[in-house]
């Protein structure tokens, strides 16, 4: 048998839409690690992998690489059915199995990588260093997390090692039990799919799943600082869940409502400001990588460098995402206090029309366009 070492927790099948071929025809794809200057060229062979990752020890060949084999005829397999399906634009209805292959493959990208595993064995890594280094003792006692380690000084290498192995053992036991659960909370959810219909690009990462709290800016007690350092609590009900398919589609995953069609996808268009918005969050939930296209990793570069400090573009970019948010608000509670038949309902629509914060959003004018037309 050849045994799977080489265990990619982002599937090349996804990976493959953030490719470009070189002259060649070679697929080729760029990385760039978290919080340094230049992408640089890869194979998706190459990125987001990890020896052993999955791998069950002490049990038969049988058992030993279960985990990499369900992901394999599971969510893997299923990437370039659901990718085609999702950014065909003919494609506005589903039915059940479809979507809970769409749901379970997306989804699965959040709880297999291994970045919260890395986050706890840093974290582990640095007490026992720490204690060992500061320590006069030869003999070293430490409790962390409910357990006490007792160890000698100079066997402080092979306790971390033997920490990160327990550690793995007890992330491969929990995550598959979370992710199916994760699943089944999200399975009625409503499906949208946002096109990049400008030059822009988006970008992926080695956590590409971004959970969003929701949040009503309007409210007196919104605090815009704590919205953004909150954590996130991945099984709230109300969250909104975004992927990024490839460098044009993004896939985004939100709350059911009564008066949801639950076989139907929804299609919206969006522009640089969503993309500046979403390349933003790839990067800041990244652990080491993010990844994408030659040209989509420099313009993210150089839009980072042009938006993330307080000045005039930055400024304006921001009033404008404020003022849609403001807008799509007074939209949606006009839609559902008085309906679509009614008068207050046609003059907001009117109004919203010759808005320019609107004519500036292309899913949003679209969207009032289509229904100037029912309303008159």
């Amino acid at each position: 048998m050849n045994e799977p070492i080489g265990q990619h927790y982002i599937p090349r099948n996804y990976l493959k839409y953030f490719t470009e071929q070189d002259k060649n025809s070679n697929e080729k794809i760029y990385v760039r690690r978290k919080g340094t200057e230049k992408p640089f060229e890869t194979s998706t062979k190459k990125i987001c992998f990890q020896n052993d990752l999955y791998t069950i020890p002490n049990v038969g060949i049988d058992k030993k690489y279960s985990v990499e084999k369900f992901y394999g005829d599971t969510a893997d397999k299923y990437f370039s059915e659901i990718h085609d399906l999702l950014v065909d634009e003919n494609v506005l209805t589903i039915d059940f199995e479809t979507r809970r292959k769409i749901i379970s493959a997306a989804l699965s990208l959040y709880f297999r990588t291994p970045k919260f595993l890395n986050i706890k064995n840093k974290m582990v890594e640095d007490i026992i260093q720490e204690i060992a280094s500061s320590s006069k003792n030869e003999d070293i006692s430490i409790s962390y997390f409910g357990d006490t380690l007792h160890f000698k000084r100079n066997e402080a290498k092979q306790i971390i090692k033997e920490e990160k192995e327990k550690n793995r053992i007890l992330f491969l036991a929990q995550h598959l039990e979370a992710y199916k659960i994760f699943i089944e909370a999200k399975i009625m959810n409503v499906i949208y799919v946002d096109k990049v219909v400008d030059d822009s690009e988006l970008i992926t990462c080695d956590n590409p799943v971004i959970i969003r709290p929701f949040v009503n800016p309007t409210l007196p007690d919104y605090d815009e600082n704590e919205y953004f350092s909150r954590p996130i609590n991945p099984f709230d009900p109300s969250n909104m869940i975004h992927l990024t398919i490839d460098k044009k589609h993004i896939l985004t995953i939100m709350p059911d409502t009564e008066e949801t069609v639950f076989n139907k996808i929804h299609r919206k268009k969006i522009s640089f400001p969503d993309v500046l918005l979403y390349n933003n969050d790839m990067e800041k939930f990244s652990d080491l990588w993010v990844i994408g296209t030659r040209k989509g990793l420099l313009s993210h570069i150089d839009d980072q460098d042009e938006y993330k400090e307080e000045n005039e573009k930055s400024i304006d970019l921001y009033e404008f995402m404020k003022s849609r948010t403001l807008l799509m608000l007074k939209f949606t509670e006009t839609l559902e206090v008085y309906g679509i038949n009614s008068i207050e309902f046609r003059n907001q629509v009117n109004e919203l029309f010759d808005n320019e914060v609107v004519k500036s959003d292309p899913g949003f004018f679209e969207l009032v366009k289509s229904l100037k037309g029912l309303t008159h």
